[in-house]
């Protein structure tokens, strides 16, 4: 099973899914069924996506994943991509977000399972990223330790054919994915 949390337009989920269309897949938004209807026009997406046998939760948590789907659930990859609280200058906040997401998703994966967070080139402050001086990264391994987590592989992140990136200054607007990472930890 993999699970997919805080996909905005869901359509990392629904490329994922064409890519792989044997894949047991939850995907998951953290905003209301309304919201993303309106903001991303996304009942065609959440319509394919369940023609395509995936399961659609909204409003869930990433930070919670227990509330929406249960303490047993479990998953051989938890994927959080671009994980971002709002707004510009808030580091320590992006950090409590990553941080309380890892401490929730370890509990949810298999024993060989994999939590995989994509960043923009430069955040996870990982001698992969962009140089940056430490305390301007979100510091990613840092916050994956407070739950045990090591990393295991950092990658290019490639994402399927089809995904488009959104929610750039809260808008249905993309953002720069060339130089992005995915963080693989175990």
């Amino acid at each position: 099973c993999v699970l997919v949390v805080g996909d905005g337009n869901l359509s990392f989920s629904l490329a994922l899914i064409r890519a792989f269309p044997k894949i047991t897949l939850i995907a998951t938004t953290f905003d209301p069924l309304a919201f993303i209807l309106d903001r991303y026009a996304a009942g065609d997406t959440v319509a394919a996506l369940e023609a395509l046998g995936a399961r659609v939760k909204t409003g869930v948590d990433a930070t919670r994943i227990h509330e929406s789907l249960g303490e047993d659930f479990k998953a051989d990859r938890v994927i959080f991509n671009f994980p971002h609280v709002g707004g510009k200058s808030k580091i320590q906040k992006n950090r409590e977000l990553i941080t309380t997401f890892f401490q929730s998703a370890v509990r949810h994966i298999t024993p060989a399972g994999e939590i995989w967070v994509s960043l923009v080139k430069g955040q996870g402050g990982t001698p992969d990223d962009d140089p940056r001086v430490w305390g301007d990264t979100w510091q990613v391994t840092a916050c994956a330790a407070t739950a045990g987590l090591v990393m295991r592989k950092i990658c290019e992140f490639s994402p399927p054919r089809g995904y488009k990136a959104g929610g750039y200054k809260s808008l249905n607007k993309g953002f720069l994915l060339e130089g992005s990472r995915r963080h693989i930890f175990v």
